[in-house]
């Protein structure tokens, strides 16, 4: 994985959970609702099959794959 990959996942998660604790003052399960998640994931997905075919929505999980695994060649200077 690109180390530029794994930063900005991690700067990502950190600034949005961040963000939560410090508007919630502490109480963070004030901003979970699981029935509204689900609707936005469900949601997502279905929309996202809607769109593209049966394959090309199943090979995201390459595409993933690609993103955290695949290691890159270092340029030479």
């Amino acid at each position: 994985m690109d180390i530029a990959t794994a930063l900005g996942v991690i700067l990502g998660f950190v600034v949005i959970i961040g963000t939560i604790a410090i508007e919630s003052h502490g109480s963070m399960g004030i901003f979970f609702n699981i029935p509204a998640i689900a609707i936005v994931v469900g949601g997502m997905t279905c929309a996202t099959m809607v769109h593209f075919s049966m394959a090309q929505f199943l090979s995201i999980f390459s595409v993933i794959k690609k993103t955290i695994f695949n290691r890159t060649a270092m340029p030479r200077s």
